[in-house]
């Protein structure tokens, strides 16, 4: 008696599905870690999904293939990304997964499937474009990995703009979206949100966390921190008098920091120049129009908003703060007191 045989796919479409799969883990990959726990090195593929968790990020990607196991990513990837020809994946009975493509072959070790949770993203509440990711990623290099506050190392997002500060710069970047009061979003997710190149489509939050769809329906969701943002708008919402950033201003700071002391940080505004050291006799000076005498900042501060100062006021209050304006962008810098770093 013949047996019936299981329809296989043309090996155009299985070698487009291995494909599909392959480009939803290096996508989920970023809340992945291979020498992490076994629930932050291995991904849940069900329902048409793989997910990845991390403890505090999960990303998730639609695939065709329909399988319900929970790979060593890195692993998955190794394989699928060495296959040249049509592909099968194949359950084992050992719990592994087997991966053949002409004549190769790997097996991808797996845990329990109950091991990694199901996770499920937010329901989306709101439309969103990637002007959104534009001012997180304005903000982003502000944040610190290890901060003493948490709100140093995330952004603050709400309504209308999204925030960030190191408690010597603030920057503040123009989303114009109709979003909560104010969340804030660890470093890690908005990292992961920016360096996709997929474009944004929706939003969706809950008490502890927020999710950010994409055109594809993949999905970033983060947990959140609690929001302890400092009132940033003191400092800038006052009046202010800037004008174009001076000719030559960070020509000057990169041919001058190279002479500043080991272990400093500081450039000084003094007659006209901007100087290494406070003692002119020393270091090297650059001159520069339209500077304010007796100033002094952090170099490395000056250079995380060099992208954003079209506009500046040096002097934009008596604490010698700096203002300074960019494109959908404004955000303040401290001066260096006492001639200290």
């Amino acid at each position: 008696m013949a047996t019936a045989k299981r329809a296989r796919k043309p090996s155009a479409e299985k070698a487009a599905v291995a494909s599909n799969l392959l480009e939803a883990l290096k996508f989920i990959s970023v809340a992945q870690h291979t020498d992490g726990t076994p629930m932050q090195s291995h991904c849940r593929i069900s329902d048409g999904t793989v997910v990845g968790f991390d403890g505090g990020l999960t990303v998730g990607h639609y695939i065709e293939e329909t399988l319900n196991v929970c790979p060593h990513t890195a692993t998955l990837i190794a394989a699928l990304s060495k296959c040249k020809e049509s592909v099968s994946i194949t359950q084992l009975d050992s719990g592994k997964l087997s991966v053949k493509s002409g004549k190769f072959s790997a097996k991808v070790p797996c845990i329990d499937f109950g091991d990694i949770p199901a996770i499920q993203p937010d329901s989306p509440i709101a439309a969103i474009t990637d002007t959104l990711k534009t001012a997180l990623a304005a903000c982003v290099p502000l944040t610190q990995d290890n901060g003493a506050e948490p709100f140093t190392c995330a952004v603050l997002l709400q309504a209308g703009t999204a925030v960030a500060t190191n408690r010597h710069v603030v920057i503040e970047a123009w989303h114009g979206l109709d979003l909560p009061p104010g969340i804030l979003i660890p470093k890690a997710s908005v990292n992961a949100i920016c360096k996709t190149d997929k474009h944004l489509k929706a939003f969706g939050f809950s008490s502890n966390s927020a999710t950010f769809f994409f055109e594809d329906d993949s999905f970033i969701k983060t947990q959140l921190y609690i929001n302890n943002f400092p009132q940033y708008q003191k400092l800038l919402d006052i009046e202010s008098n800037a004008f174009p950033l001076p000719a030559g201003f960070y020509e000057a700071i990169d041919t001058v920091a190279p002479f500043i002391e080991k272990e400093k940080t500081t450039v000084y505004f003094i007659d006209g120049k901007i100087s290494s050291h406070y003692n002119t006799e020393l270091g090297a000076s650059f001159e520069v129009e339209g500077l304010k005498n007796g100033l002094a900042f952090n170099v490395n501060y000056l250079k995380l908003i060099r992208q954003h100062a079209h506009m500046v006021q040096f002097n934009a209050n008596d604490r010698g703060m700096a203002l300074f304006f960019g494109d959908n962008v404004r955000g303040a810098i401290m001066k260096v007191t006492n001639g200290e770093d």
